[in-house]
Formats: C-alpha cells, structure tokens, sequence
C-alpha cells in the first residue's frame, strides 16, 4: 500500500487518501479516504526524522500516533464515568474514531454498546478473580499499543474501583476520579488512593441535590485531596465538560509507558485466598494476610 498526501498546506484540513494495488488487476485501486487535521507540528522543522522533506500520508500518520495523548478516568461502579467520557469526548470536537476507551471491569459490563454507539473504538477486558489493579496494571502498556496502532489522537482508560482501595494512576498521565454527590457526604473520606491522588476530581449527579449538599460534598473532597481540580460535570447535558476539556489538552503526549511508574501501590493479593481457597480457618490461611485486633471495649 502506498498513501499519497494530497494537500500539504500548514493548519489546513487535509485528505488522506489511501491506494494499493489490487491484486490481479490493472491499474490502483482506492481503499479507503479519512480526514485528519494537519497541525504546526508537522511542519518541515517539527518532522526531522532524517528523511526528505516529502509529506506522505504514513510519515504524518506517523506523527499524529505519536502525541497521541492518554487519560487515567477511575471511580466507584455507577458514578457516572462513562457519561462523563462520552460528553469529554464531544467536548474535544476529535474526528469520530480518533478517541478510543479501554475499559476495565470486573465481572460485567455493557458500557461498550454506548460507546459504540457514539463511534468511539472500545475494548473492554474483565478481571475476573483478579484484584482490578494488578489487571490494569499487567494490560495498560498495551492499551497503549492498541491505541497507537489504531493511529489514535486520545486514548481514555476506565476503571471502576470496587473496593475504593484501587489507585489505577500513573505518573506524569493526568488521573480523573468520577465520584457522584449522591453517595452521601462523607463517601469522599471512604475513597483511598483513588481519590487521593487524583489530579481531577469530577462530582456527577450534582442536579440531583440541594446547593448546599453539593457545597459540603466538595468541601469534603478537598479536605481529603488539597491539590486536586474539583469539577461539576453533568453526564446528560454536558454541562462543565468544557471546563474539563481545557485541563485535558494540557496532557502530555504518551508515546509509551513503559518504566514509567504507579503514584501508589496496589492493593496486596497473594494470600491463599487469592489462589482459590475457599475453606475457613487459620490453618487455610497463608500469605499476606491483615488480622484484626479484638481487644475487650
């Protein structure tokens, strides 16, 4: 296959159209047409690969690939983090099929069929009896793979923390916590890492609560996590999805993650149980394992 780049021109939106030749036929054959926005960075200086000065659909392809950008989005089940994605995504205006979500999950989920339904690439892979940390953490590189061989500009993880233990962040990618302000007021002080040590915080369902009940609920979510950007985002209307998306296009480029490193550590899982045990009591139990004190009150 041999792309040719039809219109070079600096900020310009450009056709990229893709021909190969057909197999036993004459002549070339279009296989296929998409429109991506040709941006300052792929100007003669900013290309510097060492080759000539020729634009080719695979070397900007190339380039687009390479910034595409990465979002750690993790919150309790049935916060709202997959509206929350889906009215980001539209905020950021991307082309359809230029921003996918890798979902992580632990036993079941339908979120996929919305995503697909809005056009946007998804993989959804399950944990199972596996903590969702260490399953995050053992496939996040290659979401990272999947995401750049799709020539992706944004790719967006979720993960649900079932056990508010889970601290799914990596450092130097931006991590967004999904709480919603129904869950009651001190939810936020239930929330470990997760919240913690967040670099966003978005509060959903704030509509469905008093302003003063919204306040309180903040104001305790910045006792727990000083440092962090608190943010109202409604996941029917959209609304505070743009203020989102301003601190989004402030992310790095990710071209990979490898040797990068976990903000916390996961939670512990190589006791007996976490192997299939199922039977009760201490001769059963080895590994790491964290016994209460019963001290008479």
């Amino acid at each position: 296959m041999q792309p040719i780049w039809h219109e070079h021109r600096r900020g310009a939106v450009v056709d990229l159209c893709f021909f190969a030749a057909a197999a036993g036929e004459k002549g070339k054959k279009r296989a296929g047409k998409r429109r991506v926005f040709a941006i300052a960075e792929h100007s003669d200086a900013s290309l510097g690969d060492g080759e000539d000065k020729t634009y080719t659909c695979e070397r900007i392809m190339r380039k687009i690939v390479e910034k595409m950008k990465l979002l750690v989005v993790a919150g309790p089940p049935s916060s709202g983090k997959t509206s929350v994605i889906l009215q980001l995504i539209a905020a950021l205006g991307v082309p359809r099929g230029m921003a996918g979500v890798v979902k992580f999950d632990c036993l079941t989920s339908f979120d996929h069929l919305r995503y697909r339904e809005a056009g946007v690439p998804v993989v959804t892979g399950f944990s199972g009896a596996t903590c969702p940390d260490h399953y995050f953490v053992s496939n996040i590189e290659d979401a990272v793979a999947w995401g750049k061989k799709k020539g992706l500009e944004w790719l967006i993880t979720e993960s649900a923390g079932l056990c508010n233990r889970c601290s799914p962040y990596i450092n130097g990618v931006p991590a967004i916590c999904v709480i919603d302000a129904i869950a009651g007021v001190n939810t936020p002080r239930k929330i470990g890492p997760m919240l913690k040590m967040a670099d966003y915080v978005i509060i959903t369902k704030g509509d469905i609560v008093s302003q003063a009940e919204r306040e309180v609920f903040a104001f305790h979510v910045r006792q727990v996590n000083t440092t962090a950007r608190v943010l109202f985002v409604n996941g029917i209307t959209g609304q505070g999805a743009t203020a989102l998306k301003r601190y989004a296009l402030q992310a790095p480029a990710c071209d990979t993650l490898r040797e990068k490193k976990l903000r916390f550590t996961t939670p512990s899982a190589v006791c007996s149980y976490c192997t299939e045990e199922r039977r009760i009591g201490e001769s059963y139990q080895m590994g790491m394992l964290k016994k209460m004190e019963f001290n008479e009150a």
